[in-house]
């Protein structure tokens, strides 16, 4: 029975690393989306400024 306990007992701990470890990559998922979403911004600003510029030019 104490074997079992001791099992157990492994198997939570490892569970709450786990849990931990996905907490920690959740912020970092979460701070590397933002630096994409940093770099990306005055690109698609810069993207939409030459379609429209395109589209202007189109119609003459």
């Amino acid at each position: 029975m104490f074997d079992r306990w001791s099992e157990l007992e492994t198997l939570r701990l490892s569970l709450a690393n786990i849990q931990e470890m996905l907490v920690i990559l959740q912020d970092q998922a979460d701070r590397l989306r933002e630096q994409i979403e940093f770099r990306l911004d005055p690109l698609t600003h810069e993207v939409e400024e030459l379609r429209q510029r395109y589209d202007m030019d189109s119609d003459l």
